[in-house]
C-alpha cells in the first residue's frame, strides 16, 4: 500500500512540470502572436470599423469630432444616383472583365 502511494505521488510530479512547461510554452506563443495580434487590430481591424461608422455620417474634418452628423443611408444613396459614379463603376468592370481574362485565352 505505501509503495502504491509513492509510486502514485511520484507520477504526478512529472505531470505538473509537464504542464508548467506547456503553460511557459503557451505564454511564449501568445507573446509572440501580440505583437501581430496588436497590429492587426489597430492597423486593419479598428479602421475597417471607423470607415464603416463614418460612412453612415456627414463630417468636416475640421469641424472636429463635435461635427459629426450621423445622416444614415444618405452618402449611399447619392452615391448611387451620382452620374459620375455609376460610369466610373461600368468602366471597372468593363477593364476587369477584358484585362483579367486575356492572359488566359493566350498560349
Amino acid at each position: 500500500m505505501e509503495l502504491a502511494k509513492k509510486s502514485s505521488s511520484m507520477a504526478l510530479k512529472p505531470k505538473r512540470k509537464i504542464r508548467k512547461d506547456i503553460l511557459h510554452e503557451n505564454i511564449a506563443g501568445w507573446l509572440f502572436l501580440s505583437l501581430n495580434l496588436i497590429g492587426y487590430i489597430v492597423f486593419k481591424l479598428i479602421p475597417i470599423i471607423l470607415s464603416l461608422i463614418f460612412s453612415f455620417c456627414s463630417w468636416n474634418l475640421v469641424s472636429g469630432i463635435k461635427g459629426i452628423k450621423f445622416i444614415g443611408l444618405k452618402n449611399y444613396i447619392d452615391l448611387w444616383t451620382d452620374d459620375v459614379f455609376i460610369k466610373s463603376l461600368i468602366n471597372t468592370i468593363v477593364y476587369a472583365a477584358v484585362t483579367v481574362p486575356a492572359p488566359y485565352s493566350w498560349p
